[in-house]
């Protein structure tokens, strides 16, 4: 009886040894193919770094500090009024990924319904400011370093800093600013500038001058 027993047993221990061996050559085999796997992805992501490292010179200005350099910049786009407008700069640095839609611009100009420039004439291209900050996204100037500029409502100003939201047709800014308007000047620590032109509000700081007959100064005059 005994004897019978331990010879039945015996396939059935084969089998459950046989077992454990395929199941080991499974484990083993599946580690081959992941580690084969992983290289192969990882070789992949080199060679695409390597090729897209080739294209980058051909395809993007040459790099200056932080970003890369532009020159002769334009922007074009329309107010909330319809006007048009047209942006430029003698050269201009997009900021790098991460700071937003920002492009600094060096001597910023526009052609702009709005602003003339200067010069009174609504075609006219004339230096803004030294400085500039366009945000592409937002469609705002930032101006600063010496900012100068006139409206189609006969106001010329003087300032160290403004803003243009070329979205909704408004000039701002929060320097003290010099003023002058065929009526007189005035000096204030801000102003806003909307509707066209025609509303004028200055803050903080107003000291208002009206000219009296043959007093108003020549153009070129400093407020």
């Amino acid at each position: 009886m005994s004897t019978l027993t331990f010879a039945a047993a015996e396939p059935s221990a084969s089998r459950a040894v046989e077992a454990a061996r395929l199941r080991a050559r499974v484990v083993r085999n599946a580690r081959i193919v992941l580690i084969v796997l992983i290289g192969a992805l990882a070789a992949n992501l080199l060679v695409q770094s390597l090729l897209s490292g080739d294209r980058e010179p051909a395809s993007r200005p040459a790099a200056v500090g932080s970003g890369e350099r532009i020159i002769n910049p334009r922007f074009t786009g329309r107010d909330a009024n319809g006007r048009a407008y047209v942006l430029t700069a003698d050269s201009a640095v997009r900021r790098m990924v991460g700071l937003g839609n920002l492009t600094d611009l060096e001597n910023p100009r526009i052609d702009y319904a709005l602003l003339f420039g200067g010069s009174r004439r609504p075609d006219a291209s004339e230096v803004l400011s030294r400085l500039g900050v366009y945000d592409d996204a937002t469609r705002t100037l930032r101006m600063s370093d010496t900012v100068r500029f006139s409206t189609r409502s006969g106001y010329e100003f003087r300032t160290e800093g403004a803003s243009i939201d070329l979205n909704e047709g408004v000039v701002y800014g929060e320097e003290p600013v010099q003023g002058r308007a065929p009526w007189g000047g005035v000096q204030a620590y801000g102003f806003e500038l909307h509707e066209d032109g025609r509303r004028l509000r200055f803050t903080g700081g107003v000291v208002t001058r009206f000219y009296v007959g043959d007093g108003a100064p020549a153009p070129e005059e400093d407020q």
